[in-house]
């Protein structure tokens, strides 16, 4: 089970898998790159490199694929989604409840696809 902790006090992003350690990332410099950039200009990057990470996981389809490319991909989108909490003031009990809702769904399509 993976779970993404928001830390109400420090405001840093910690990410938890089952097989791996925490994932840290500072909020700290989360937030100076979004003051550097403004809101508008970091969401434009935050889709950029969602795109990004779409090509890299193509090429692995394809057999083009590079590991350490599409870690790298990965590592930049954890941390674009992490400015989206803080730029547009997402909540871990809000997200938290949409994960939720998400995972239940997706259970029950499993469970559809196992009849």
């Amino acid at each position: 089970m993976q779970s993404v902790c928001l830390d109400a006090i420090t405001g840093a992003v910690s990410i938890v898998g089952e097989n791996w350690n925490m994932i840290d990332i500072d909020s700290k410099v989360l937030r100076a790159t979004i003051d550097r950039n403004g809101h508008k200009m970091q969401s434009v990057v935050v889709m950029e490199e969602l795109c990004e990470l779409g090509q890299q996981v193509s090429k692995q389809i394809r057999g083009e694929g590079n590991h350490d490319h599409l870690v790298e991909e990965i590592a930049d989108v954890l941390i674009c989604v992490s400015q989206l909490f803080e730029m547009y003031n997402v909540r871990e009990p809000e997200l938290q409840a949409a994960v939720d809702q998400k995972l239940l769904r997706l259970e029950r399509r499993n469970r559809k696809n196992l009849v």
